[in-house]
């Protein structure tokens, strides 16, 4: 039995010995018996694995000019407006910036049409005689969430070409014709015009009208509000006038009837000056909110508006375009 484990023993010595001597014949090893292992290509060469962005090294993408400005109307410490337009000189002016009436998305009905010589700008839209923006669809919108309200706001930040224009020169409101309307804030040469149509004013909203003296050829922050009972007006955060009793309710506004700026609706009604911002609201503004938003006008360094878009306090807005753009960009 000892001599069959001596012989196994040396047969398989044996047996490594003579594998060993082959494999050194063949320059062989017993890693190359199995499969090699791949190397990996290095990075920029063919077959080289996609290098992955580490998450903490993407540059944020930019907001653009008119997310941020949607961005200041929605942190203005008033609450937002049925719809407000403001204008910087770009297409997109003519589209409404926001408002509970006119979320982002749903603003080609309210697109303004532009009508006669009116040239946008970076500080606002130029009107001169004859020309006009209007919009039957947002005058219907605004006129029926108005009068389901019984209140109104319009806010307006604009700069009269002079204290000539008279008729009174319509600014803003919602009409039909020179004797027919809802609501309009106008010039009479150095004063301030507001006709409000109620079921005891009448038709032309002249019964009385409201006239505010102090009218002058400089850029201005206005405010004409009614709570169903009494009307005010505000210039720069501060009231001017008030009318304690303005009979009547808004029942009678008839919802056919189109927002205009710059003119009238159905006949010349010529102002002439540049509108930079205007807002419509289904209340009335407190004095208080009146100062705030005054105070919170969106900058352009014409000395009005002293708070900044917040959306990325690291962005600043685009710089505005020039002032010389035609009516054809539009």
């Amino acid at each position: 039995m000892n001599l069959r484990i001596v012989i196994l023993v040396v047969l398989l010595a044996l047996g490594f010995a003579l594998g060993a001597l082959a494999r050194k014949l063949t320059g062989g090893s017993p890693a190359a018996d199995r499969d090699p292992k791949p190397v990996p290509a290095k990075s920029g060469e063919p077959g080289a694995p996609a290098k992955s962005e580490d998450p903490k090294t993407v540059t944020p993408r930019t907001p653009s000019a008119r997310e941020l400005e949607r961005a200041w109307l929605n942190e203005r410490p008033i609450k937002p407006p049925l719809a407000a337009y403001l204008f910087t000189g770009e297409p997109s002016d003519l589209e409404p910036l926001g408002g509970t009436l006119a979320p982002p998305g749903q603003l080609d009905p309210w697109k303004l049409a532009l009508e006669g010589p009116v040239k946008p700008g970076s500080k606002g839209m130029a009107i001169a005689d004859g020309g006009k923006l209007i919009s039957e669809y947002a005058g219907s919108a605004l006129s029926h969430a108005i009068k389901q309200r019984g209140a109104f706001t319009i806010e307006a930040q604009v700069q009269p070409a002079d204290q000539e224009h008279a008729g009174p020169a319509r600014i803003a409101g919602i009409s039909k014709d020179g004797s027919f309307r809802n609501v309009t804030l106008a010039q009479e040469k150095n004063e301030w015009v507001l006709r409000v149509r109620t079921t005891a004013s009448g038709e032309n909203g002249t019964k009385p009208e409201l006239r505010v003296p102090g009218l002058n050829a400089t850029r201005a922050h206005v405010i004409a509000s009614y709570d169903g009972k009494k009307a005010r007006v505000f210039i720069n955060g501060q009231e001017v006038k008030q009318v304690a009793a303005l009979a009547g309710a808004l029942d009678n506004w008839d919802t056919r009837y189109s927002f205009v700026l710059g003119n009238e609706a159905g006949e010349p009604r010529p102002w002439a000056g540049t509108i930079r911002f205007v807002a419509v609201y289904d209340r009335a503004l407190s004095g208080h909110e009146a100062r705030q938003a005054f105070e919170s006008l969106y900058p352009d360094g014409a000395g009005l508006g002293v708070i900044a878009p917040k959306a990325n306090e690291k962005t600043a807005p685009k710089p505005p375009p020039s002032d010389d753009k035609s009516t054809e960009d539009f």
